[in-house]
């Protein structure tokens, strides 16, 4: 069995002080435990077992010498002091992020940490006697190229569409906690627990944190799922309701759609949507999707305990190209 180190390096970008990866060298899969779960929820002393392989820990990464690589790596001396000052004393991860933004760096940031959360994985595998096999990441193919937006990373007019990380765990259960925003969802309200399970679960191109590019906010999380069978994917978002009727469904919409059509070669994309919920009905209508059914009384709506009707919307790729 051999390990794919991109998979890994995703894998390890969930730890922090409160939650320890293992992996078991008997299944060939990963697993959590975060010191915040109930007992019923994630028994620690499971991985004492000898076929559990610790991960490095939150200190073995040591992010702050990846930015502090990184900085070394820019060029252009107004940026690098503006980064410099940025990674000093309290508050440097959050401080070091706010300036990504304003220098313009937040892809090639993303790629740098990719490839250097590689670079730990690669080690942890040689470490433990583990095969791996090292595939070549999307806009990585030819290594002479100059560093440009990590494939696993969207972008729109107002908005950055990233992979998730462990910090993003208080903004995701902001919403997902909260029955108003959960309402017309297929889950949730989410206990903390269920949340560091989604947390666990997401993955780098098929699952994205919707970040305000003004002051670097965490302002929701979408996603879409092909089925590589039929060259078709399922998409959804949320949106905390603070942000609301201020058109950000729309962009995330259609930039789903975009890289779901072109990126990723789709024929088709749909997405379920509970038939009461006017606002995300009429997200995908401005991005030319149809309602294709009306399904009668087919949705939980979990909130309000009750069935009400699901409409299912889509497009198709030749659809996309003529709109």
């Amino acid at each position: 069995m051999k390990l794919d180190l991109s998979m890994v390096a995703n894998e390890f970008d969930m730890i922090s002080s409160d939650t320890h990866v293992f992996y078991n060298s008997e299944t060939g899969e990963f697993d959590f435990y975060n010191e915040y779960m109930e007992m019923e929820d994630g028994d620690p002393e499971k991985f004492d077992d000898d076929v559990w392989i610790a991960a490095p820990s939150q200190w073995d990464i040591n992010e702050y010498r990846m930015m502090e690589h990184f900085v070394g790596t820019i060029t252009d001396p107004r940026k690098n002091e503006m980064l410099s000052v940025a990674i000093e004393g309290r508050g440097a991860f959050r401080r070091f992020k706010d300036t990504l933004y304003r220098v313009d760096l937040v892809d090639e940031w993303y790629s740098f940490r990719q490839d250097a959360f590689i670079d730990v994985a690669r080690e942890w595998c040689e470490e433990n006697g583990l095969d791996y096999v090292e595939t070549k990441r999307r806009g990585h193919e030819d290594d002479t190229d100059t560093p440009g937006r990590d494939p696993n990373t969207l972008e729109t007019e107002r908005l950055i569409l990233r992979p998730f990380t462990f910090e993003d765990f208080a903004a995701i259960q902001s919403w997902a906690g909260n029955p108003a925003n959960t309402r017309y969802m297929a889950w949730g309200p989410n206990t903390k627990e269920q949340t560091l399970e989604f947390l666990s679960s997401t993955k780098p191109g098929k699952d994205f944190a919707i970040v305000l590019k003004d002051g670097n906010v965490v302002i929701g999380s979408c996603g879409i799922f092909p089925n590589d069978g039929n060259d078709t994917a399922e998409m959804g978002w949320i949106l905390h309701l603070d942000h609301w009727k201020c058109g950000y469904g729309t962009e995330v919409c259609g930039e789903l759609l975009r890289y779901g059509f072109e990126d990723l070669k789709l024929r088709r994309i749909c997405t379920p949507c509970a038939a009461d919920n006017y606002g995300s009905c009429r997200v995908m209508e401005r991005n030319g999707m149809r309602r294709e059914a009306l399904h009668k009384q087919a949705f939980w709506a979990r909130v309000d305990k009750k069935w009400i009707d699901e409409a299912e919307y889509a497009l198709l790729a030749d659809e996309y190209i003529r709109k």
